[in-house]
């Protein structure tokens, strides 16, 4: 039996981060790592650095080298320190500062985020605390040109409604995570607009009444329809909740804006995580926990018709019946991420129910025992594909725990549909494809190359059952794979990254023949925080042409609007045994 609502809002209680299963998956022996920034605010006219502590409690008797992440959306011209992505406390030490000291700019520009996010490393050699994450804001020179717009403890708003009634155009909502936002809820009317948490974890918007509906009935932040460019940056909603007569379907966030850009949030017990958007979407360094109300209608990911989606270096994990991911956006670059049921009761692992122009690349995605449903990986099922549409799936380790399964599914296809599977691994009971033509009595043959199909304790993985699907030495999937090369339209299959724990990417290492799946194997250094420069992780990776889509990896601002064209009628609903979508004016339809 699934538990309560009540039993699981309280998690939702301010200034507390739950641990996730990820969390917890490689629980270290060695220290525990915290992280801590001691002036989260700071200008660049003073020079004087943003302080990142970083420190360990347990053993201190040798150094101990700690890999962390640099986000936000300072550049190096922003700073002046090159960040290595490794930082050792030494012996007999339980702490290092990592200092970032702000650049005077002569030009008007925005003030800028800089996030350091401490690494779970593979070798289990530490372990991070829940929150080992902080931003500062280095303050620029913002002229005429820019307002921020501070919220929090001796700020001039003390919540973000507040904050967000009194903006205009091109604001920065700039939200301390010290202050208390519990059940603040808030409405963005205006275009170009950012609101970011900043200080040590992420700013905490919980809504903790379990029987009493969010007053918009749509979501803990809400873009208005007609709206414009919305970026939010480590920010927390969570636990968002309206009726089973209003829709079951709250959100952290409802995007009915176009463009949307989200950047390190956590999304814990919503109904549904994020729901909507319209225009370019970029998700990424994201985790979404445990959305969905058990009605298969509900899940932790829900994209409707946009132009294009981007969501990298995700954890999308426990959806409650419903699915880990979902997406109706003509194209979908799907790439380092991590999907899995692990103990839930999720659905479909990815579903992309009108196709699309897909690139799925490097994702782990794991199918636990309960699923409700056998297929992980879910294309097409609702039709209404596009002449056009296609489907390369490269380089990603795809594990099935149930005792049996179907690992891709694609339907409704189009004459000469190209489904392209390379360098996959195919872990678990199962059949690894079905194509299913639209017309009957045609074929469709995947082209396929190098994939590895086996079992889960055949395949050479370093701990299965921790979720651990980095290789060891003597898996098979080593310098087994083929170059990838690129699609028809000229966009690069290769894998630039994989992905780490939590909701991160390091650089996927290089050597003469790829390996199979979503790791890398790097002789003599078995994922430890320096088996990979962290100092190469940027946010800022375009991605490849020609995909008509903007810098996603960059939290950027100022998009020129997108014009909406679903291509069908009504708003996007369903159920994902049926493959019927409810009517636009069912109280489930987005």
């Amino acid at each position: 039996m699934r538990p309560n609502r009540s039993d699981r809002i309280v998690n939702h209680a301010i200034n507390t981060v739950v641990e996730t299963l990820e969390s917890r998956m490689l629980l270290a022996a060695g220290p525990v790592i915290s992280m801590h920034l001691i002036n989260p605010i700071d200008a660049a006219a003073s020079a004087t650095p943003l302080q990142f502590v970083i420190s360990r409690a347990g053993d201190t008797t040798a150094a101990l080298r700690v890999s962390y992440r640099v986000g936000g959306s300072a550049t190096q011209a922003n700073y002046k320190e090159h960040l290595s992505g490794v930082a050792t406390i030494g012996a007999g030490k339980t702490s290092v500062t990592v200092n970032v000291t702000p650049i005077v700019s002569a030009a008007a520009q925005s003030n800028k985020t800089v996030t350091l996010q401490v690494l779970q490393p593979v070798d289990s050699s530490y372990a991070p605390t829940a929150a080992a994450q902080s931003t500062g804001l280095i303050q620029e020179n913002p002229g005429t040109s820019f307002r921020d717009l501070y919220v929090g403890p001796g700020q001039t708003y003390t919540n973000v409604s507040t904050a967000l009634a009194a903006s205009q155009d091109g604001d920065f909502i700039d939200v301390l995570t010290t202050g208390n936002y519990t059940n603040d809820t808030a409405t963005i009317k205006h275009n170009n607009i950012d609101i970011r948490g900043i200080g040590d974890g992420r700013a905490n918007m919980a809504w903790t009444q379990p029987t009493t509906s969010i007053p918009n009935l749509k979501g803990i932040l809400l873009s208005q329809t007609g709206t414009n460019n919305l970026t939010v940056e480590n920010m927390m909603l969570n636990g968002a909740y309206i009726t089973e007569a209003q829709g079951n379907n709250a959100a952290g966030i409802r995007a009915q804006g176009t463009n949307l850009i989200v950047n390190d949030c956590l999304f814990d017990h919503d109904q549904m995580g994020i729901l909507g958007g319209l225009g370019d979407v970029t998700i990424q360094y994201s985790e979404f926990n445990a959305s969905g109300v058990g009605d298969g209608f509900s899940h932790n990911v829900y994209i409707g018709y946009a132009n294009s989606l981007t969501f990298q270096y995700n954890y999308s994990h426990d959806a409650k019946v419903g699915h880990t991911f979902k997406s109706r956006a003509l194209t979908n670059i799907i790439r380092y991420n991590r999907f899995s049921d692990e103990n839930s009761d999720a659905s479909y692992e990815l579903s992309t129910p009108n196709g699309g122009k897909d690139y799925i690349i490097g994702n782990v995605i794991e199918q636990g025992p309960l699923s409700q449903n056998t297929i992980i990986v879910d294309y097409g099922s609702e039709g209404n594909l596009h002449d056009g549409d296609f489907l390369y799936l490269v380089n990603n380790t795809i594990v099935n725990n149930k005792d049996k399964g179907l690992f891709v599914r694609a339907a409704s296809l189009p004459a000469g549909f190209n489904l392209t599977a390379k360098n996959n691994i195919f872990a678990g009971p199962g059949t690894p494809f079905t194509m299913t033509p639209a017309v009957a009595g045609t074929a469709e043959t995947p082209v396929t190359a190098n994939n590895l199909i086996t079992t889960v304790a055949n395949a050479g993985f370093v701990n299965a059952a921790a979720f651990n699907y980095h290789l060891v030495a003597t898996s098979a999937a080593v310098n087994a794979g083929v170059t990838p090369g690129s699609s028809a339209a000229k966009f690069s299959l290769k894998p630039l990254y994989q992905y780490a724990a939590d909701a991160a990417a390091v650089k996927r290492p290089t050597n003469k023949v790829i390996d199979i799946g979503a790791y890398e194997y790097a002789a003599g250094a078995q994922g430890s925080p320096t088996a990979v420069p962290a100092a190469k992780v940027v946010r800022r990776v375009p991605p490849p042409s020609p995909v008509s889509i903007n810098d996603l990896g960059k939290p950027h601002r100022r998009l020129p609007p997108v014009p909406y064209n679903s291509g069908a009628a009504g708003k996007p609903g369903e159920h994902q045994r049926s493959g019927k979508a409810p009517s636009p004016t069912s109280p489930r339809a987005l």
